[in-house]
């Protein structure tokens, strides 16, 4: 009898344990289902965006604007694919339906937030670009071949500030080029009187011979000064 009763006592712990495993398969893949259709909900949100919103909260942080480019080529990559049916053991989801209208509203949206961002884009190089030129210009203007002592301060002082700007310019120049790169990415179509970003690159250049030779000349003056200092 004990026999018996610890047999049966077995038999019942081994149905429990293959109970709870069956319970817990099945439980996984349920969650599992569930996670998935998560995912495809999340691009409802496409529908309830406002392009102004949007685009007012990007503002004209040309870093913004990559940022959200990148994330929606990343976001691609859950529904740009040639399956149309996706299995968690005995559960099958269908997406075909939902996969076409998300794709053209992804579309849609990657669209004009391209064309928007070019706008903005144009915007900043054409702005930086005449200040660069203007710049650049103004430097080439001065000299320190006088013996005007306050013409010599203002040709000092117009170094110095030029040297400032070149902190602000250099990241700037940095984020046209990936931002045109991006561009060309996306296929953009550019307008005949776009400003490429080596029309920018070039002035950049020039900006940079320029001040690095009128900085060695208040250097030598600043030189000479002290020496003279000294001298007396």
């Amino acid at each position: 009898m004990e026999s018996s009763s610890n047999y049966s006592s077995l038999l019942h712990e081994l149905a429990n344990s293959e109970l709870k495993a069956a319970y817990l398969t099945i439980e996984n893949r349920m969650s599992e289902a569930a996670s998935y259709v998560d995912r495809w909900l999340q691009f409802q949100s496409l529908w309830d965006l406002q392009a102004d919103q949007v685009y007012n909260a990007l503002g004209d942080d040309l870093s913004n604007w990559l940022q959200i480019l990148t994330e929606i080529r990343k976001s691609r990559a859950t529904f740009d694919t040639s399956e149309v049916v996706r299995s968690f053991g005995l559960i099958a989801i269908t997406f075909e339906q939902v996969q076409s209208r998300v794709n053209a509203k992804y579309d849609a949206w990657q669209r004009d937030i391209v064309q928007h961002f070019a706008g903005v884009l144009s915007s900043a190089m054409n702005a930086s670009y005449s200040e660069l030129k203007k710049a650049r210009t103004d430097l080439e203007r001065q000299s320190l071949e006088t013996s005007n002592t306050a013409q010599a301060v203002s040709f000092i002082t117009i170094v110095q500030k030029s040297e400032q700007k070149t902190t602000v310019w250099a990241p700037l120049v940095d984020i046209f080029q990936k931002s045109q790169l991006t561009l060309s990415r996306e296929r953009y179509h550019y307008p005949d009187d776009w400003l490429d970003v080596e029309q920018v690159n070039a002035e950049w250049s020039a900006f940079k011979d320029i001040l690095a030779r009128k900085s060695k000349q208040v250097q030598d003056q600043i030189r000479t000064f002290i020496l003279l200092q000294f001298s007396r």
